[in-house]
């Protein structure tokens, strides 16, 4: 499931009580942030959850395409995109 609108969440977040599946991926601010983070998909969906490869591929370029849509890059950290 994607969500049909971009959700605005905080800068940063805490995981009060880790249990189970929580957990948190990092990705740095690379020249290929994009690619990173679509070959995660593919890979996650596919080689984890079973998702066939073309369903796969499907779903982490529109995952992107929202990134690249409605994620600001700019930040107290320096930097932007």
């Amino acid at each position: 499931m994607i969500s049909r609108e971009a959700e605005e969440t905080p800068g940063s977040f805490t995981i009060l009580k880790p249990l189970g599946l929580n957990f948190s991926i990092v990705f740095y601010d690379l020249p290929d942030l994009l690619k990173t983070i679509r070959e995660f998909f593919i890979s996650t969906f596919n080689k984890q959850r079973k998702v066939p490869e073309f369903d796969a591929k499907k779903a982490a370029d529109q995952i992107v395409a929202l990134i690249e849509k409605h994620m600001g890059f700019e930040g107290e950290y320096g930097g932007s995109r």
